[in-house]
């Protein structure tokens, strides 16, 4: 007598009921769908994005959208007159007057500041912060740091480190011997200056 083997493939396929097999399908289907459209989404993306970098005409004529050259000359602050029929469009650009002193004026007002007495000299922190806010930063605030340090230290954030030639400037009127190292990011304040006993 001569035993067959067994397929465990065709033995797995008469177990198998339809409703296993829908959820699954939907799945395959779905992520189908999915691989599909991405594909046809990135070449669309693609192919628009080469039209407006590339032209495939030789020609150095381009014609201008108005309406949105409008909106954007609105956004600009730049004067547009549209020309009636056979006139000539007149754009005319205003500049706008922002002195570099307002702007980083504006800017110092955006950085925290806490200033730390680490000295028993009291009224220290009152008055560095006094001195660094009538230099047009933020007012900063005050406390005392329980570690003692020998000089005076700026820590300022990675981030901020711009505005660390103009604090070490105002510091340094106060205290001479200041010097300044960066903070990490996650700090509460942009700034911490700790006082020094020197």
């Amino acid at each position: 007598m001569i035993i067959k083997p067994s397929n465990p493939f065709r033995a797995f396929l008469k177990t198998l009921k339809p409703r296993d097999v829908i959820y699954p399908s939907i799945l395959v289907l779905f992520l189908g769908v999915v691989i599909i459209l991405f594909f046809f989404g990135t070449q669309s993306i693609s192919k628009n994005i080469n039209k407006v970098f590339y032209s495939e005409e030789n020609t150095a004529v381009q014609a201008l959208d108005l309406k949105r050259y409008t909106l954007v000359a609105k956004k600009l602050n730049i004067t547009v007159n549209i020309p009636k029929d056979g006139e000539q469009a007149v754009t005319k650009i205003e500049p706008v007057v922002q002195t570099a002193s307002s702007t980083l004026a504006l800017a110092k007002k955006s950085i925290t500041i806490i200033v730390k007495n680490s000295t028993k000299k009291s009224g220290a922190a009152t008055t560095l912060a006094k001195l660094l806010e009538d230099a047009g930063f933020q007012k900063p605030k005050t406390g005392n740091e329980p570690k003692l340090y020998a000089t005076t230290t700026v820590f300022i954030k990675e981030s901020r480190k711009d505005y660390e030639a103009s604090l070490l400037e105002v510091v340094r009127k106060a205290y001479p011997d200041a010097v300044s190292t960066t903070s990490k990011e996650t700090t509460a304040t942009d700034v911490t200056i700790i006082i020094g006993t020197k």
